[in-house]
């Protein structure tokens, strides 16, 4: 006697619940990306027709200088930020991570750059970083000369970056410190009565036990630090001399300043290429460094 295949049931109840969610994720996110992809195909300027160009914004835009000069800007800036941005993340999650006293007053005082809203803590830094601002009164109560952050090409680059670092590194910190709390002390123990030194637990048993936090952490801050806009412009508005016009600022300028959206649309679907471009790269090297 054959057997008869029952009809397999599918629960459509987990689908109702994520339902919503999904919808206002295609209404805020996918519809704006495919109405960004249609108007890049013509020549639009808010108030006139618009013009079927095809693919000739694109081709416009990868043969401007400009927009490689910001490529480039843009690649420097994302990799000096957010290695600096780990680094300042890793230390601190090592440190509040061991035991001493007013560990939680500690470790809230250094989560709190990440409770100040974006734009106001660029102009507060733009104001401290003024000529006449609080950092170069300090500096010259220790005897050095003021220093033109924010009007000199290399210093507002640099000081761009020390403010996304100090803007970010919280939240690096928090998921490396919640993944070094959360790691068996038995390995600890073990790497101990084998020899093991501080360094060599570090290298051995602590770093390669952080590959997984340090995957999300530097993906997130990965794709938004590639279009970071706030910051640099707020700051520098792209200046002085393009020393921090990065993509995000290049593609404003044409969609709002230049009012050429059509362009602009172009632009930030390059944007948008590059990120997952540079995420997939950055994605492959970690999962081999994790499962080699």
């Amino acid at each position: 006697m054959a057997l008869t295949k029952r009809p397999r049931h599918v629960d459509l109840y987990p689908y109702a619940l994520i339902a919503p969610l999904m919808l206002i994720l295609i209404v805020v996110i996918v519809v704006p990306i495919l109405h960004a992809g249609y108007t890049s195909l013509f020549r639009y300027t808010v108030g006139e027709e618009m013009d079927y160009v095809g693919g000739g914004n694109y081709i416009r835009m990868i043969r401007d200088s400009d927009f490689w000069s910001s490529v480039w800007l843009t690649l420097i800036f994302t990799v000096t930020s957010l290695s600096l941005q780990y680094l300042v993340g890793l230390a601190l999650a090592l440190l509040v991570s061991k035991g001493f006293p007013l560990q939680r007053f500690w470790l809230a005082l250094l989560v709190s750059p990440a409770a100040i809203s974006p734009v106001v803590a660029a102009v507060i830094w733009r104001y401290m970083l003024g000529f006449d601002g609080v950092v170069n009164y300090a500096l010259s109560v220790i005897g050095v000369e003021p220093v033109r952050w924010l009007s000199d090409p290399v210093f507002a680059f640099i000081s761009v970056v020390i403010v996304m670092i100090w803007r970010f590194y919280p939240m690096i910190m928090l998921i490396l410190y919640a993944s070094l709390i959360s790691m068996p002390v038995e390995l600890f123990d073990a790497a101990e009565v084998a020899g093991a030194n501080g360094w060599q637990k570090f290298t051995s048993v602590t770093f390669p036990l952080l590959l997984p936090a340090t995957l999300v952490a530097v993906s997130f801050r990965l794709i938004f630090t590639f279009r970071e806009f706030s910051t640099p412009w707020l700051m520098t508005q792209g200046g002085p001399t393009g020393a921090t016009n990065f993509l995000a600022i290049h593609m404003y300028r044409y969609a709002f300043v230049y009012w050429q959206s059509g362009m602009g649309s172009a632009i930030a679907w390059g944007i948008m290429v590059l990120t997952l471009a540079l995420s997939v790269v950055y994605l492959r090297l970690m999962y081999r460094r994790m499962f080699a």
